[in-house]
């Protein structure tokens, strides 16, 4: 799905003009973006995103070296009546 079809949807499913969706859309992301850089743990309704660190590798004579890495975990889970506030 593009970020478009996801706006479409959004503003389809709940009469919401796509302009107001487009600027929460990418406020969502933003925030999950920063979520993820902080190393913060964030939990959505059905959802779990957690930041995975993965250490900087030196060059071997096998391997290419590599610089730290950041990696976004989602996890899909039970949503709970309290998560929907």
């Amino acid at each position: 799905m593009t970020f478009k079809d996801l706006v479409s949807r959004i503003s389809t499913d709940n009469d919401i003009p796509a302009r107001t969706v487009r600027k929460v859309v990418k406020e969502v992301a933003e925030s999950i973006k920063a979520s993820v850089e902080s190393g913060e743990e964030l939990k959505l309704p059905g959802l779990k995103i957690k930041t995975q660190i993965m250490p900087a590798r030196e060059a071997t004579e096998k391997r290419k070296a590599r610089p730290e890495m950041k990696r976004m975990v989602v996890k899909l889970r039970q949503s709970d009546d309290s998560d929907a506030d």
